[in-house]
């Protein structure tokens, strides 16, 4: 294996622009192939039972309402005990 890397290596450096046009070669026809049988890229897959499946499902719900939740005397209160939090933190 030492001596075909050695030998690959030395190739490579007596005829560098016969290996430059090589992969050049090599990049062209990759690019090619790639121009030729592209793909169109789809945005709507969807792997059934997933858990990210699931929970998509679940957010396309419709949200409880919040104005029925909550502490009823923070409502009543109508934020004083939050600005009176906020004035001993300052």
């Amino acid at each position: 294996m030492a001596t075909l890397l050695y030998r690959l290596g030395a190739f490579g450096a007596q005829r560098w622009r016969t290996t430059t046009v090589g992969w050049l070669f090599v990049l062209g026809a990759v690019v090619g192939l790639g121009v030729e049988f592209h793909g169109s890229f789809q945005n709507s897959g969807s792997i059934p039972g997933s858990p990210a499946q699931t929970a998509l499902t679940r957010m396309d719900r419709p949200w409880p309402d919040p104005n029925g939740i909550g502490d009823p005397d923070a409502r009543r209160s109508g934020g004083s005990r939050a600005r009176s939090a906020w004035t001993k933190v300052c």
